[in-house]
């Protein structure tokens, strides 16, 4: 039988109990969200310089779920950056006394990201990164702090995404979209040297698929792993490829297979690509002002390709081409102008010195280049009538080629024929 000085302690621990659990459900149903929905805008709105939406933040105060509906960002102009329908937090009350925020899952539903370039040449999102990237990063020698709050993410999963490309500063716009974008990213945390591993999976508007996989770092930033890409139609970039040349590719599906190794450093970023595909099929290119037929291909592949940074080194394993046809023309020119071959404008001359440029300081090597029934087909318009001329069975083998100063020369062998009647071999 309970005395009676324990019976009034038992009741006023209860009422304090209750008490407590009580301001406990008010805060954290009511005062809490609505407390970081206000501050969630306003901050978010602060540090990208964009306008933040949130329709409704909720959180379960027992199970510790916090469900953010609705987030916008908009740029000043009030064009769409992000959108996303959901966003569920699963954190754990061990962030606590854990020293870092700590969630174990976080769902990310139906996000859209746009990106858009504008006429003037101005990215939207360049600008939120420079904002956000501004004045975070340490400068001391070694330093490994990535300027974010510290945090541990056991499971993000990004589900039914979008991402669409518009491109106005082109002379006919680029647009693109990739729908669905799905995203699985395992063990994500701000600690020095712990990896998370990723999936994604993304398809195109025009069938093509891409993939990424690998590892990453958040401290020090760093990125291993695979990016493969299936169907992707060679004429989808066109407008710039338009600026460019005045050869327009017309058909033609890619297919690449990238393994890489990004990580980024006080001293710069460090890059190495090793054992990398390239597959081209059925290209077609025509000449831009009237159609013509410039070059086809069957296939063109690159094997075995790495390169290094900041050493500047390119090596390929094998370059090969089945079934080129060449259509070369010489055509009239504009009065007090010389007559040109069609090829010579094949890229933009200041676009071809920049590369020279850029590329003055590597070191370039192809171990095996290869063609086989290759065919040519010249013609010269400047003539009347006009001359016309084919060779056929055009191959070439090219093995060994470097341009280091001290590679030893490249062995060359070629052979073709012309209308069927005469065979030429050089080696």
């Amino acid at each position: 039988m309970a005395s009676p000085t324990s019976s009034p302690w038992l009741k006023r621990c209860v009422w304090i109990t209750l008490g407590l659990l009580l301001g406990y459900l008010v805060v954290a149903v009511w005062i809490f969200p609505a407390v970081l929905r206000s501050q969630a805008e306003r901050r978010f709105s602060a540090l990208t310089g964009a306008t933040a939406r949130i329709r409704a933040v909720t959180f379960h105060p027992f199970a510790w779920r916090l469900r953010v509906s609705e987030f916008s960002l908009t740029d000043p102009a009030g064009l769409p950056l992000f959108a996303c329908s959901n966003l569920v937090v699963d954190a754990q009350v061990s962030s606590l006394w854990r020293g870092e925020a700590y969630a174990r899952e976080v769902l990310v539903e139906a996000p859209n990201l746009a990106l858009r370039r504008a006429r003037d040449g101005t990215i939207p999102w360049g600008q939120v990164l420079e904002r956000l990237t501004s004045g975070h990063a340490s400068n001391a020698p070694g330093s490994t702090r990535t300027g974010l709050p510290a945090f541990r993410v056991d499971w993000l999963l990004v589900r039914n995404g979008a991402i669409s490309v518009d491109d106005q500063s082109t002379e006919v716009p680029f647009q693109a979209a990739f729908r669905p974008v799905n995203l699985s990213m395992k063990g994500i945390t701000t600690r020095a040297g712990e990896e998370a591993a990723f999936e994604c999976q993304a398809t195109g508007d025009s069938g093509e698929t891409m993939d990424w996989m690998g590892r990453l770092t958040v401290s020090p930033p760093g990125v291993t792993g695979l990016w493969r890409a299936s169907r992707v139609p060679v004429a989808k970039p066109r407008p710039y490829t338009d600026e460019h040349s005045t050869m327009r590719p017309t058909a033609g599906l890619a297919s690449w297979s990238l393994p890489y190794e990004f990580t980024w450093r006080d001293t710069g970023i460090e890059a190495r690509v090793r054992g990398a595909t390239l597959g081209l099929e059925g290209l077609a290119v025509v000449e831009k002002d009237d159609g013509s037929p410039f070059l086809e291909l069957a296939r063109f592949s690159v094997h075995n390709a790495s390169l290094e940074w900041p050493e500047r080194r390119v090596s390929v394993g094998a370059v090969e081409i089945e079934g080129p046809r060449l259509h070369a023309r010489r055509v009239p020119a504009a009065a007090g102008a010389r007559a040109a071959m069609n090829w010579r404008q094949l890229i933009d001359p200041v676009t071809v010195d920049e590369w020279v440029a850029f590329s003055a300081g590597w070191q370039l090597t192809l171990d095996r280049f290869s063609t086989d029934a290759g065919q040519v087909q010249f013609e010269d318009r400047t003539l009347d009538p006009p001359v016309r001329l084919e060779v056929d069975g055009v191959q070439a083998r090219v093995v060994q080629l470097s341009n280091a100063s001290n590679a030893a020369p490249a062995t060359v062998e070629a052979g073709l024929r012309w209308n069927g009647k005469g065979e030429v071999r050089v080696t």
